[in-house]
């Protein structure tokens, strides 16, 4: 587990694994990115266009993780 905090939404890291693992991730592969409590929304439209997602939630019904993989 590696935590990622950067930019001003705390999200610049994140949204590079994003944007960049399609290059490296397999047909199969999936990729599993622990977000905060209101990130869901923020990260959606990014994901949506190359990706299938999921969300899972945490003890507290909180989208905690989401689930990407490729379209």
């Amino acid at each position: 587990t590696i935590a990622l905090i950067s930019g001003k939404d705390g999200l610049n890291l994140t949204k590079k694994i994003i944007q960049n693992s399609i290059y490296f991730l397999k047909s199969d592969g999936e990729i599993f990115i622990e977000i905060g409590k209101s990130d869901e929304n923020i990260l959606s439209a990014l994901i949506s266009e190359k990706y299938n997602y999921s969300f899972i939630k945490d003890n507290n019904q909180i989208d905690r993780y989401i689930i990407l993989k490729r379209k």
